[in-house]
Parts: structure tokens; sequence; C-alpha cells
């Protein structure tokens, strides 16, 4: 009875996932599309660097808030930030500083949080409530690092698992003599913890796919 169930709710329709409120309003995602051709085209101008603030008008920022709130969720589906006349970009463009380029900060992901900052910023200037990012709250970056404590966390967690896989005297210990039947068994453990925390100390720091993806199928 309940594989039956189970089966019915893998097969039956499925609600289309909606992206955050955040990525979903007007301002951001013209700010997204606009900003990379400021900040890394592929042939950048002498005044390259005197690059055009984005800044939005509070009342419209307000109104693309409203509208967002009062359209109904059918409509307010994702779609792809598309600028048919966007000059090239520099692929190669890495931020300047040293521990920016150290985590990959590319144009995109650059942009992304620049326009993510300064639409949080002016959302709590107007008194409005803060919203989500691609499914996460805003964060600051430490250094590179997108979530400082929650990657420090993870990284806490799988600190007694290397401290029992690379101390013999705790394997001694817990689990008793060579011939034990749970000696290989802990030792295992511990390897696979400590790479399911590993990946997630990563991906906290830095949230790219491949860095996504090892968190899911790892943790």
């Amino acid at each position: 009875m309940y594989q039956l169930i189970f089966l019915l709710a893998l097969l039956g329709p499925q609600q289309q996932s909606e992206a955050s409120q955040g990525d979903r309003a007007s301002w951001f995602r013209a700010c997204v599309v606009q900003c990379p051709q400021d900040l890394c085209p592929l042939k950048a101008s002498e005044d390259s660097s005197d690059r055009r603030e984005l800044s939005a008008d509070s009342r419209s920022i307000r109104g693309h808030e409203t509208a967002s709130l009062s359209t109904p969720s059918s409509k307010r589906r994702s779609r792809p930030l598309l600028n048919p006349n966007a000059a090239p970009l520099d692929p190669n463009w890495i931020n300047p500083d040293p521990w920016m380029a150290l985590m990959q900060w590319d144009c995109i992901s650059e942009c992304k949080y620049k326009c993510m900052v300064e639409y949080s910023a002016t959302l709590k200037k107007m008194n409005l409530p803060t919203v989500k990012f691609y499914g996460k709250w805003p964060f600051t970056r430490v250094l590179g690092v997108q979530e400082l404590f929650s990657s420090l966390a993870s990284f806490l967690n799988g600190v007694p698992h290397g401290v029992y896989f690379f101390t013999p005297s705790l394997r001694r210990k817990y689990a008793g003599p060579r011939s034990h039947y749970m000696r290989i068994p802990l030792y295992v453990h511990s390897v696979i913890a400590m790479n399911s925390w590993l990946w997630s100390t990563v991906f906290h720091a830095r949230d790219v796919p491949f860095t996504e993806a090892c968190d899911y199928f790892f943790a």
C-alpha cells in the first residue's frame, strides 16, 4: 500500500519550482544583465574603471516589489536573462583581489553578489522585508567565503572524525583489538564522515554547481 502511494506521488503532476523573490525582482534581473557589460567587457575602454553605478529609484523598486507580490505565481516564473545587444564578455575575468580570485569569483558571480547587496540595502532603507536570492538569504562574504559561520560549523563537525581517523590510540581505545568486529566499520565511518563534512565546508564557502553537487552526493 505504502509503495503504491509513493509511486503515485512520484508519477503525479509536479508543481513547477519557482525562483526566490529577490532574483525574480525586475530591478535585480536588469542589474544582473547590465553589470557584466560594465564590469568585464571583452574590449574594455580606458575609462572602464569609471563604470556606471547601478542604482534604482525607490519608487521604481517599490513598484517592482508590489507587482511581484501581487502577480499570480503561475505568471512569476523565472525567465532567462537575455540581452540581445550585449557585448562579448571577457571569459577570463576574475576578481583581482587575491582572496576573491582564490575563491573563483568570476564576472557573473561578482555581478550577482553586487546586485544582491545593493538591492538588499535599498529594501532596508525603504523598510521593506528582506528577500531571498536563489533560495538563500543575503550574505556578506568574508575573504571570498559566502557563508563563513556555516562553513566553519561544517569544518568543526568533521574534526572529531578526523581526530579519530589519524589517532591510532583512539582507534584502539574505542574499537578494541584488530580482531574486533567493529574496528573496520568505525574506521570506514570516519572516512565517510570526513568526506561528507569536507564537501559541506567547501559548499558553504563557495556555492557553485560543482560544490553543490558534491555536497548533495556525499552529505
